[in-house]
């Protein structure tokens, strides 16, 4: 009886434990998301209804002045009659919340035939449909009147406050839309925009871009796939890329179709490793490619290692944080780490990266552009998909802190509370990011700013 006692007295203090460490949350998640009863009616109007509940009834986080923007922006104007409609809408009151997470993860709005993607120098048309092939590789002066730099600034209503890099390469799906482009100040004329261009002997073209008939699904942490030599993802596969497979290319576009790359750098006694996202591929596990990488950082050692994470969108930081232990346990002390990180390095892509600083210390550098979101952020949720657009919401429900740090008693996701630690800040220490002619020319402006550090006598480095 009286170890029974025991036993009932430790359980009861294990349940308040959880419940006080934020268990709770981690229940509520694993149960999944409460779900209003499905529509009679299904439409798009339907929808915006059924995202609304959603939302209010599964967010954790944000603030109550933040639910009332929300509630507001939702509620206000006619109710959509398009997918288009419901897409806007519906990102225009997520924005609200001013967290990358609380996003459309599978937008729909029919959009022009060509891809985009922000350089240091500008908007560029990375990709384009058959119709408008000739374009590919030109440089975006404006869009509907309106200069791309105008737009994007105006596109935050869309996207929120987050940072400035998120802001921008999220406004690459918004800037080939005419629907959201109508919303953000630039000339349409029905499902066509005007746009003027410049080509890399500065020619300028003035063309009017139509909207393709069929409305292709987007993804919003995969958007910069669309930058990749010969990509054929979101059904393009006849479209016209500016860079192709069958030219050189530089490391961190090389065999686009792998999440993960190793190479072996003799020249530069350099090891270089790249991980695109924080999941499992289609050709090795993320264990399998850390296992691979321990092996070829014991029996190659080398003096520099170069990481890889710019486009390390997320998805589980249990699958890329032993790869950054493997990478810093497994190299040779005096080996020096070289995290490249961007607007890309995303959720569990940002947290692995992050904790480089935290295990390597003063053996790290980060180079390349500042990272997608800030280090205190909402995620942890679940995805919900909308019955009749079939446009997909996600939910975050708790929040993720690698710059403070997660306190025993705060309401971080509670495996953050003891696998996770803050790092301060993670401002690249070199600054550098990639041109439009770097990109044309097949150049990486920021692995080379990599060996010009490692080669300080000047000696030429390898693309």
């Amino acid at each position: 009886m009286r170890l029974l006692g025991v036993l009932c007295g430790l359980l009861l203090v294990f349940l308040v434990a959880f419940v006080a460490l934020g268990g709770i949350g981690m229940v509520r998640v694993l149960a999944g998301p409460r779900l209003p009863a499905r529509p009679s009616s299904l439409t798009p109007a339907t929808d915006l209804a059924y995202l609304r509940e959603v939302v209010l009834d599964n967010e954790r986080g944000p603030t109550h002045t933040q639910f009332e923007q929300f509630k507001r922006l939702i509620d206000q104007g006619p109710p959509p009659q398009s997918e288009d409609e419901l897409t806007l809408k519906a990102s225009v009151a997520l924005a609200a919340f001013d967290n990358a997470h609380s996003t459309l993860t599978e937008p729909r709005m029919h959009r022009l035939g060509i891809r985009v993607h922000w350089f240091a120098d500008g908007l560029i048309i990375v990709k384009a449909a058959p119709e408008s092939a000739p374009f590919v590789g030109h440089k975006i002066l404006s869009i509907g009147g309106r200069s791309p730099e105008a737009l994007l600034q105006a596109a935050r209503a869309l996207i929120g406050d987050g940072t400035a890099g998120w802001v921008r390469y999220r406004s690459e799906y918004f800037l080939t839309a005419p629907v959201a482009l109508q919303l953000l100040g630039a000339s349409v004329e029905g499902d066509r925009v005007p746009v003027e261009l410049i080509d890399e002997n500065g020619i300028t073209t003035s063309a009017l871009l139509a909207a393709e008939a069929e409305i292709v699904p987007g993804d919003t942490f995969r958007e910069w796939e669309n930058a990749l030599p010969g990509d054929t993802h979101f059904k393009t596969e006849h479209w016209q890329t500016l860079l192709k497979v069958d030219r050189p290319l530089p490391l961190y576009q090389s065999e686009p179709s792998r999440l993960y790359l190793l190479r072996d750098l003799p020249e530069q006694d350099a090891t270089y490793l790249r991980m695109n996202g924080s999941v499992d591929s289609k050709e090795e596990t993320a264990a399998q490619f850390t296992k691979r990488t321990i092996t070829t950082l014991r029996e190659q050692p080398r003096k520099h290692i170069l990481v890889d994470f710019r486009d390390n969108y997320g998805g589980s930081y249990n699958l890329s944080l032993p790869l950054v232990k493997a990478i810093v346990r497994s190299s040779a002390p005096e080996a020096h780490i070289y995290v490249i990180i961007g607007p890309n390095t995303f959720s569990a892509g940002l947290i692995a990266a992050s904790q480089f600083k935290h295990l390597a210390g003063n053996r790290v550098t980060f180079v390349g552009d500042d990272v997608g979101d800030a280090l205190r952020f909402r995620s942890e949720g679940f995805l919900v998909t909308l019955p009749s657009t079939h446009v997909e919401v996600y939910i975050p429900t708790a929040w993720d802190d690698v710059g403070k740090g997660c306190g025993l008693f705060d309401d971080c996701w509670l495996p953050n509370k003891f696998y996770l630690s803050g790092v301060g800040t993670l401002a690249p220490d070199i600054r550098v990011e990639n041109t439009w002619l770097s990109y044309r020319g097949g150049h990486d402006l920021i692995v080379e700013a990599i060996f010009a550090t490692i080669n300080r006598d000047g000696s030429p480095s390898p693309r």
